[in-house]
């Protein structure tokens, strides 16, 4: 079983929180760029992309459109520009807890997982957050021991010793729904039913094409 995380486990964009407790816990004198410019910057490209295609009105053209080389080259752009302007090198473990604290699941999201596990199965993330140790805070916050057993597997933005590590902690590079299907491919192993669980446009692909052969939307 693969899950999306933001929108899909929890309800918002917690990604957003985590950029939100980074400004935070920098020091007065930082120089680090605003987000709006970080941010503006990505949506620029985003529509230099975008815009260059029809707005999409089947699923095929969505399909299509979500699986351009340029979105997935403008992802990790806006990662590596973002982990390079230092915005996370002194991030505070006891700011992130208490914003990890206020991210809201989705409703009956611990009973999956309890039930998943009684039966077995492997519940994995696999998500384009920026942050595999801030998902697992984040999970921390309410999970207890079953925080502990799902895999997390998305990029890392976050410095070594911040957060306490877990072994299931897989920083990989995911930014687009066609890397969370090379990979899904890569961990499902013999397995035979593949469930996958999303929420946005980017999830379309791996909903909707092999190895999935359970697609959800949340």
């Amino acid at each position: 079983i693969f899950l999306d995380f933001d929108g899909t486990i929890a309800t918002s964009e917690a990604f957003e929180n985590l950029i939100i407790t980074a400004y935070q816990s920098l020091p007065a004198d930082h120089t680090v760029p605003s987000w709006e410019a970080l941010n503006g910057l990505y949506k620029a490209e985003f529509l230099s992309v975008t815009s260059r295609f029809p707005v999409p009105v089947t699923v095929e053209e969505e399909l299509d459109l979500q699986g351009q080389p340029d979105l997935a080259t403008l992802e990790r752009a806006a990662y590596l520009r973002t982990k390079a302007s230092g915005l996370f090198n002194t991030a505070s473990e006891a700011l992130l807890a208490k914003e990890a604290a206020g991210v809201e699941l989705r409703p009956g999201f611990w009973e999956f997982v309890k039930e998943a596990d009684r039966r077995g199965l492997r519940v994995s993330i696999i998500s384009r957050n920026w942050s595999v140790r801030w998902i697992r805070l984040v999970l921390r916050a309410t999970g207890g021991e079953y925080a502990e057993k799902i895999f997390i597997y998305c990029p890392e933005l976050l410095p070594d010793g911040i957060i306490r590590a877990n072994p299931r902690d897989r920083p990989v590079a995911v930014f687009s729904g066609d890397d969370k299907r090379e990979l899904m491919k890569e961990l499902k192993g013999s397995s035979k039913d593949v469930v996958f669980i999303g929420d946005s446009n980017s999830d379309i692909s791996p909903v909707l094409l092999s190895p999935t052969t359970v697609g959800v939307v949340a």
